[in-house]
């Protein structure tokens, strides 16, 4: 309504629904970049007070499915409260291609190693589906927790979407940037 209201076009003419939404959402998306380089950590996941996602790591298992709102991956730590020795676990990002990747992955194949205590991961989309994925290097021996801070994208708004979640002192240079934006069109 502001946007077309800001259009002078009360009524769909010129600008269908459509057109004002991919506006809409290209200026959430031009402002979620600009606050992201001005205050980083605004969009890292949250789950109420703590700013990490617990990732459930399986035994036997190297590749994890992780949220599709993730963005980048900030850091990646043991579950601190743990108290069977997983607490003192490491994690290194590196390139899953790098060759020390390689070698802890070759190397964790055989079941006469013992139980890994120092990790590498690295974070790849699937060619698929996108789904992005975790890789871990050695293979872990048992389960455990590790927690996942990263940066979130923000959903899309639709016609009945009007809550977004950028700061709030920036919902109102929206319109005036979605206008501009359809102006263009014109």
């Amino acid at each position: 309504t502001h946007i077309r209201n800001s259009l002078n076009e009360t009524t769909t003419i010129f600008w269908g629904n459509p057109e004002i939404n991919f506006a809409i959402n290209m200026t959430k998306d031009e402002l979620w970049k600009i606050i992201r380089d001005a205050r980083e950590d605004y969009f890292l996941y949250r789950s109420g007070t703590t700013p990490y996602y617990s990732l459930s790591i399986s035994a036997d298992t190297f590749a994890y499915v992780l949220p599709t709102d993730l963005v980048e991956v900030r850091q990646l730590i043991p579950d601190p409260t743990a108290t069977d020795g997983t607490e003192d676990y490491t994690f290194t990002p590196i390139d899953i291609s790098h060759p020390d990747f390689i070698a802890s992955r070759l190397e964790s194949s055989s079941t006469s190693d013992p139980t890994p205590t120092d990790f590498f991961y690295d974070v790849v989309a699937s060619q698929y589906d996108g789904t992005q994925l975790l890789y871990l290097a050695p293979t872990p021996r048992s389960a455990f927790t590790a927690l996942l801070a990263y940066v979130r994208s923000l959903p899309d708004m639709t016609d009945d979407d009007h809550t977004c979640d950028l700061p709030p002192e920036h919902h109102k240079v929206m319109v005036p940037m979605a206008v501009d934006w359809l102006m263009k069109k014109d």
